[in-house]
């Protein structure tokens, strides 16, 4: 009888590298793939590489913790991978994201879910065009006692028209129904996160769950709380509540003989809705020093005074101030005490300006232009907004970054200098190059004196006949230079004589940070090193005889889209 056949499954020498590699690994790799991946579940294929493969995969409940399915790909192949996904994670919690989809598919992925049920940890239903889903209401009236997290939204045309209902097109006026829902608290008793979104209208009120931690209402109708008291009293009954976000939920609000108090649990508090609600929301409260506040200011087409007869055209409509109440360093102490502060682009939409403070603690106030009104908008006064509602504050840091659309005038940085007069760092990225709106060239001619000047030597730092020089505490420059217009030669020169300028008043500059960008795929970053070596010579010979603490990144900004 012949000897049975032994096969060695242990790594040797001449086994692949691939299979040297420990399974804890093989699943990171996996999982990295999953997350990076653009056609929706193709990351599965690996599992038909080898049965070893399979074998690591299939074997990890946690690595199909998270499933997902969309309306957006090949249905069959991804309930395929979904029930695959619901089999393996064994009995574990899981999480599950349904995004897009119609009643039909939302038919077959309850019934996939309801043997289920009782693991759901996190539950996501979003994107949905369709309102009127008994699929859907049918799992949501399911009892889920291990659910912690669920967020239910639809993409629907529901909210109200307001005033200006004879202007908007006619495609915008179509009114959907909204998703009822009698949401029980009793249901899920393990809540600590709920967001109740657009087009859901709730049959009752509220619910109290007590172990929430964060609430998110954005556009939904409930029978209550209706008004800004019983929204408080709604908030209170919640002992452990850290994070309020708010979005065109507009409890009434009436006149109040003192300020309302937000729950003292609370550590994040954000607010998104036209100017003329947010501000007097604002006003019936004290935001502590300590909590993060974000505000919103969303044009639509209920902000009167945004709109005319051509659609959104006034300037007035993208300044954030509409949105702070007139007593905002009552009602927002934070703005006293940030020590960094920035205003940031982001493309057309919207920009953003942020504080920080010594501790950590951010107040953010961004302004976005409705989609169809983006384009008629070609100036920003966003450095304008951040001088002002930041003005006295302790600044010693501010950031310009994608200020490609600003324009910033030599007297704009003169009054910026003089309200922050502590600055020690002052940095500009992602502007426009070498134009009117490169704020690099009007600030470089507010820091130097002029030549007429300059032969005269300062009596007192800082300080020359009928010249003061500004920022004297001003210590650090970072700029970043795009080179889109082969710019370095000259902001070598201008910055050399600026920073030339400031040596001769007794207030020099002590640190220059450049960063080089370009824009390069990795396969022929090799093709750009000759270039960027040209660059770093540019600055290091205009530069290195005036700043010994000179630091020169060359940074690639291609991303993998």
């Amino acid at each position: 009888m012949p000897a049975p056949l032994v096969v060695d499954l242990r790594p040797s020498a001449t086994t692949p590298p691939i299979h040297r590699l420990h399974n804890e690994l093989l699943l990171e790799i996996f999982t990295h793939v999953r997350a990076s991946e653009f056609a929706d579940h193709e990351w599965y294929k690996l599992l038909w590489v080898c049965r070893f493969w399979a074998n690591i995969a299939r074997g990890s409940p946690v690595f199909w913790r998270s499933l997902s399915i969309t309306g957006e790909w090949d249905f069959t192949w991804q309930t395929h991978v979904f029930s695959v996904g619901l089999a393996c994670s064994g009995s574990i919690p899981i999480d599950i994201t349904i995004s897009g989809t119609h009643p039909e598919q939302n038919a077959v992925v309850r019934a996939l879910l309801l043997p289920h049920v009782s693991r759901i940890r996190a539950l996501c239903i979003s994107s949905m065009e369709e309102t009127r889903d008994p699929a859907l209401r049918a799992l949501l009236h399911q009892k889920m006692p291990a659910l912690r997290e669920l967020e239910v939204q639809f993409k629907t045309k529901t909210r109200p028209l307001g005033r200006y209902q004879n202007q908007v097109p006619p495609e915008a006026r179509v009114n959907k129904p909204r998703f009822l829902w009698n949401l029980d608290r009793s249901q899920f008793p393990a809540l600590s996160r709920l967001y109740i979104g657009d087009a859901v209208s709730l049959s009752g009120s509220i619910p109290i769950f007590s172990k929430l931690k964060r609430i998110a209402i954005s556009n939904c109708e409930a029978v209550a709380p209706s008004t800004i008291i019983e929204f408080t009293n709604f908030l209170a009954a919640h002992p452990n509540l850290e994070e309020l976000y708010v979005s065109r939920y507009r409890p009434t609000i009436t006149d109040m003989a003192q300020r309302l108090q937000l729950p003292t649990t609370l550590r994040k508090f954000t607010i998104n809705d036209n100017a003329y609600y947010t501000a007097p929301f604002l006003s019936l409260f004290r935001f502590p020093a300590d909590l993060d506040v974000k505000i919103v200011r969303a044009l639509d087409r209920e902000d009167f005074g945004d709109v005319e007869e051509m659609g959104f055209a006034h300037r007035h409509a993208i300044n954030v101030q509409q949105a702070l109440p007139t007593n905002r360093s009552v009602v927002l102490p934070i703005l006293s005490l940030v020590d960094s502060i920035e205003a940031e682009h982001c493309r057309r939409e919207r920009y953003i300006l942020t504080g920080r403070t010594p501790s950590g603690h951010t107040i953010s106030l961004e302004v976005r232009v409705a989609e169809y009104g983006s384009h008629r908008f070609r100036t920003y006064h966003s450095f304008s907004d951040l001088v002002d509602i930041f003005r006295g504050a302790p600044a010693v840091r501010l950031s310009l970054k994608g200020s490609y659309l600003t324009k910033v005038s030599k007297s704009q940085w003169q009054n910026a200098l003089r309200a922050f007069p502590f600055l020690e760092e002052i940095e500009i990225a992602r502007t426009d190059s070498w134009s009117e709106y490169d704020p690099r060239l009007t600030l470089f001619k507010v820091l130097q004196q002029p030549r007429t000047q300059r032969k005269h030597r300062a009596k007192t730092p800082g300080e020359s006949d009928g010249h003061t020089i500004l920022s004297r505490h001003l210590r650090t420059l970072v700029f970043a230079s795009a080179a889109d217009h082969n710019e370095d030669e000259a902001l070598a020169d201008t910055l050399a004589a600026c920073l030339e300028s400031r040596e001769e008043a007794c207030v020099p500059i002590k640190r220059v940070h450049l960063r080089l960008e370009h824009c390069t795929q990795p396969g022929g970053a090799y093709e750009m090193e000759d270039n960027n070596a040209r660059r770093v010579e540019v600055y290091t010979e205009a530069l290195h005889s005036l700043m010994r603490d000179l630091q020169i990144d060359v940074v690639n900004t291609f991303k993998c889209p």
